[in-house]
């Protein structure tokens, strides 16, 4: 359950996107691709560069040398 003040943040962050002209959509829309952002979900990465990190991270580690 998210505090008051939170919550509170979150009416004004609504009420603000409908006076500027956003649908009941699009500010749902909006809120839910940050909520997937914050939480890690969206993630922008390619394939190989999550694998170029895992590689960095296994030298960084000393699991592999060169």
């Amino acid at each position: 359950m998210l505090p008051a003040e939170s919550t509170i943040a979150l009416d004004e962050e609504i009420k603000q996107l409908k006076e500027q002209g956003f649908s009941e959509e699009q500010i749902a829309a909006m809120l839910s691709y940050r909520e997937q952002y914050t939480t890690g979900l969206y993630k922008d990465e390619s394939p190989e560069y999550r694998r170029l990190d895992f590689i960095r991270w296994l030298y960084t580690t000393g699991k592999i040398e060169d």
